[in-house]
């Protein structure tokens, strides 16, 4: 178990919540392993939302600070903080902004493949539906690009890639308005 602190949005106490750790990059039975932590049960989702973006620059830090409702308040955590490295420039990496504030870093061959550029520095999704379960507890797992990630019960996770085990948690609110 990790514990992981959230802080809250407003005049309530930061809360601190224990997070079951999960391996679904090394798990021998990931549909089962799936199927313990999720309702099993597939939506489909489309990201319509328009993002901002800009190029990465080196040096620079990005911190992701998803929000998320537990037991009816909103709450944010610190998930990722990466440096842009010299390799993030070389693939001409880019900072992609939500609509509610989160940024991270996507590569720019993905980036290219995902948005469509609408000027001023806005930009469409361009991609398909994609398929996820929602989280019935909260879990952390070590994301393919290596970092913790921590998905709080409700969320959802995107199971659309499972052969590569490329798997990503969105925030149960950042799914309602991205």
């Amino acid at each position: 178990m990790q514990i992981k602190t959230f802080y809250v949005l407003g005049d309530y106490d930061d809360i601190e919540v224990e997070f079951k750790e999960i391996d679904l990059i090394g798990s021998e039975n990931l549909e089962k392993l799936l199927n313990e932590v999720t309702d099993g049960k597939v939506i489909f989702d489309l990201k319509n939302v328009c993002v901002k973006a800009r190029k990465a620059i080196l040096g620079e830090t990005v911190d992701t600070s998803p929000r998320c409702v537990i037991n009816g308040r909103v709450y944010y955590f610190s998930e990722t903080k990466k440096v842009v490295t010299p390799k993030d420039i070389d693939d001409e990496c880019m900072i992609v902004t939500n609509p509610l504030g989160e940024e991270y870093i996507v590569k720019g061959e993905k980036f290219k493949n995902t948005y469509k550029n609408l000027g001023n520095g806005s930009f469409q999704p361009v991609w398909e539906e994609k398929k996820f379960v929602t989280v019935t507890e909260n879990i952390c797992f070590k994301a393919p690009w290596g970092e913790m990630i921590f998905s709080p019960k409700g969320s959802k996770l995107c199971v659309e890639y499972l052969k590569t085990r490329d798997i990503y948690s969105v925030t149960n609110l950042a799914l309602v308005f991205t």
